[in-house]
């Protein structure tokens, strides 16, 4: 999807200690909400065998056009699936993202629905 400014840096984040054996970590991120971008909390998951995670990108068109693709899960045949069970998340700090100019972003946190998807 095309957005009209990259996202801020990463927010820090605290990691929880691993649940159980084989759970999966997926770092945080940006998902683009409309406006803005808000943050997805970095997560401890249960994977079954047989599906993957393709983390987001950010693409730049020869134009100067911004895509973003947020990440996604994906069974053995490349189909897409909903996310796994959340075992744990990440504590994230609320304090103002700051980008590469020094200024304070205005960002959110990220509207999930059932199952991962933004």
């Amino acid at each position: 999807m095309e957005v009209p400014f990259p996202p801020p840096p990463a927010r820090v984040e605290q990691v929880p200690e691993k649940p159980e054996p084989g759970a999966l970590w997926v770092d945080g991120e940006w998902l683009w909400q409309g406006r803005r971008f808000g943050w997805r909390a970095g997560r401890w998951l249960h994977v079954p065998d047989g599906v993957a995670f393709s983390p987001w990108t950010l693409v730049r068109r020869g134009d100067g056009a911004l895509f973003v693709a947020p990440g996604t899960w994906r069974g053995e045949k490349g189909e897409a699936v909903a996310e796994p069970a959340v075992l744990k998340e990440a504590t994230v700090g609320r304090a103002g993202v700051v980008n590469a100019e020094g200024e304070v972003e205005r960002t959110g946190l990220a509207r999930v629905r059932d199952g991962g998807a933004p």
